[in-house]
């Protein structure tokens, strides 16, 4: 379920910042939030986090060393495990693995979103949901800059168009 400035919203109306993710925007921005039953999560990140750990492995073996995703670990633990026995640690390595993937595999870019994710700013793991929150901005409210003529004051120079902000 994802809520948007606290109202329940449709995943076809929701996108996601591809490039500048995360980034501050000058837009106005609303809040968001996306509630997914724990089981759920684990079935939709399952194989992204596989894919994920097989690289870090393969990280290891030429660098010869193990960075643990929490202390003490001495080897990979499954998605299951991470998320109900080290919560905090999970979320540390979501962030720093997982923000764009998740949104990428709830909502399609491919639409025309109505609203658009700009940054996850929190992850909540409770004993049935995870819930991941930040802002995001309506699409419409993009300012792109007015085409305005230029005219030379060269009678050779043929006028042109140049972007303004207006």
């Amino acid at each position: 379920m994802i809520y948007i400035n606290q109202r329940i919203n449709n995943t076809e109306n929701v996108g996601y910042r591809e490039f500048g993710f995360g980034k501050e925007v000058t837009l106005d921005t609303c809040s968001y939030l996306i509630e997914i039953p724990k089981y759920e999560f684990i079935n939709l990140m399952n194989t992204t986090y596989s894919d994920c750990i097989d690289e870090l492995k393969k990280d290891d073996e030429i660098t010869g060393e193990f960075d643990p995703p929490f202390p003490g670990a001495t080897e990979y633990p499954s998605l299951e495990v991470f998320i109900e026995d080290h919560k905090e640690a999970f979320v540390e390595f979501f962030k720093i693995y997982f923000e764009t993937d998740f949104l990428s595999l709830l909502f399609s870019n491919k639409n025309d979103p109505v609203y658009v994710i700009n940054s996850v700013d929190n992850i909540e793991i409770t004993d049935a949901s995870v819930i991941v929150s930040g802002k995001a901005y309506k699409k419409d409210d993009i300012r792109l800059p007015k085409i305005t003529p230029f005219i030379s004051q060269k009678a050779d120079f043929v006028p042109e168009m140049v972007a303004s902000r207006g």
